[in-house]
């Protein structure tokens, strides 16, 4: 039925497009459907497809800027095995719009790596049968790989991600920490989704709705407490991304309550939602009660991991983010350190996560007015990104802007200019020249100027 050109297929798309919270509702049985008969029918080997579309030369560009990270696709991707059929699709290229730019989408995807989103050859069901089409499932990751051109043809090269991947898993382990599938309603997909988006409104609407609606399934009065208690979590977290942390406590309490029925108290679940209170603690400005609550989850993480695990350092972090809001720089650089040791035994020694704790570390030496060490680690930081990151990644502009500041408070005012137009540079490219992190880039830059031609 998705390959028919029929009702279904088109309200499907349409739910997909503009997050219609009703039609996703009453189309998840479908969706779901669907994703089990990928995962039935899947691919059993590494195979190149195609997709083709009209982009913007904007939208082209947009993308250039971003060679090495991640694309999601918030729908079903269709694509074909056949590359001279997706070309056909786009048409006469050579007259095209001057606006518009024919692209191919050409794609890698190795079924045997584990966490792949599935995708299936889907020709012998497909209503069309001469596209040789393979679908692939709603949420798929991938990774901008190279642009380059054949003619008129822009040719964007995409490589299926896993969850497994090694800088993919922090981000995909984020999700999974923040929003939780239960795998037994249409919320579990859709409303995780929504929030993963940033589309709160609508992420917060469809949990509530399928709180409110879905009756106790076929499983064990105890399975469905459990289903509750995520399903608490999940609305608990999104009111905290909504910066509503009142009704984020009062939801995560509420979760807890039914976890410690259900769970022995040193379930790392429990951990987990214990570490959610502190971090709406934290936003609230109750350092105490933040303290308190991850406290708790290193209590049970100490005892279902040991000292080295990754759990323990996402705590370790957040102690040491109300310390340095308390301005206890001290504690906040030793809980930073430990943060760093742990993930050196468990990353390669050029990983993003890296770059990202070494950027803590020298933000609070700079707090210490400690300039020498301060750039130590940022430079530490600048090696890591530039060989994990692509070179025009907003973070690595975040570090030149950081290093610029302290060479202003060195006094040494052509370092710093030279820093902060490296920043401008990335900026510009990437977010914008509306941006807050660019405006304040640019500010920075004509304090100089400004100081530099009052001294002539």
């Amino acid at each position: 039925w998705y390959t028919r050109e029929c009702f279904l297929y088109h309200l499907l798309n349409k739910a997909l497009r503009t997050l219609d919270i009703d039609l996703l509702y009453l189309l998840g049985f479908f969706i779901r459907d669907l994703r089990e008969q990928l995962e039935q029918y899947r691919c059993p080997s590494p195979i190149r497809i195609y997709r083709s579309q009209l982009m913007s030369k904007m939208e082209v560009q947009q993308l250039n800027n971003f060679r090495g990270q991640l694309i999601s696709m918030n729908s079903f991707l269709s694509t074909t095995l056949d590359r001279e059929m997706a070309v056909f699709f786009l048409g006469d290229i050579e007259v095209l719009d001057g606006d518009l730019q024919p692209v191919l989408f050409e794609i890698e995807a190795d079924p045997r790596i584990d966490g792949v989103k599935p995708f299936a050859n889907i020709t012998p069901f497909s209503y069309i049968e001469d596209e040789e089409e393979v679908l692939m499932m709603l949420g798929s990751i991938f990774r901008l790989v190279r642009i380059r051109y054949e003619g008129p043809l822009c040719i964007i090269q995409l490589v299926l991600c896993s969850e497994n991947d090694d800088d993919v898993k922090p981000i995909f382990e984020q999700m999974k920490a923040d929003y939780h599938d239960d795998g037994n309603t249409n919320a579990g997909v859709f409303g995780i989704v929504l929030a993963n988006m940033g589309k709160f409104d609508k992420a917060e609407s469809y949990l509530q709705r399928s709180l409110d609606e879905s009756p106790p399934n076929h499983h064990t009065e105890e399975t469905n407490a459990y289903n509750l208690s995520v399903h608490y979590v999940n609305l608990g977290n999104v009111a905290s991304k909504k910066g509503d942390f009142n009704k984020s406590l009062n939801l995560h309490h509420k979760a807890l309550e039914i976890r410690l029925q259900l769970r022995r108290s040193n379930d790392p679940s429990i951990a987990d939602i214990h570490n959610l209170i502190g971090g709406a603690y934290f936003h609230k400005g109750e350092y105490k009660r933040a303290i308190e609550s991850y406290n708790e989850a290193l209590k049970i993480y100490r005892q279902a991991y040991g000292e080295d695990h990754n759990k323990m350092a996402e705590v370790f972090s957040n102690i040491g983010a109300v310390h340095v809001k308390q301005e206890k720089y001290l504690e906040a650089l030793s809980y930073q350190q430990k943060v760093l040791d742990i993930q050196k035994k468990h990353l390669h020694g050029n990983h993003h996560l890296l770059g990202g704790s070494h950027g803590n570390i020298a933000a609070t030496y700079v707090h210490l007015h400690n300039s020498d060490l301060a750039l130590v680690h940022f430079n530490q930081a600048l090696k890591i990104y530039q060989k994990s990151l692509p070179s025009q990644h907003p973070d690595i502009a975040a570090l030149y802007n950081n290093m610029g500041g302290i060479y202003v408070d060195k006094r040494d005012l052509p370092q710093a200019l030279s820093y902060f137009e490296k920043a401008a540079a990335i900026l510009h490219q990437t977010v914008g020249p509306t941006h807050p992190s660019a405006i304040d880039v640019r500010r920075n830059i004509q304090y100089i100027q400004s100081f530099v031609h009052r001294r002539k």
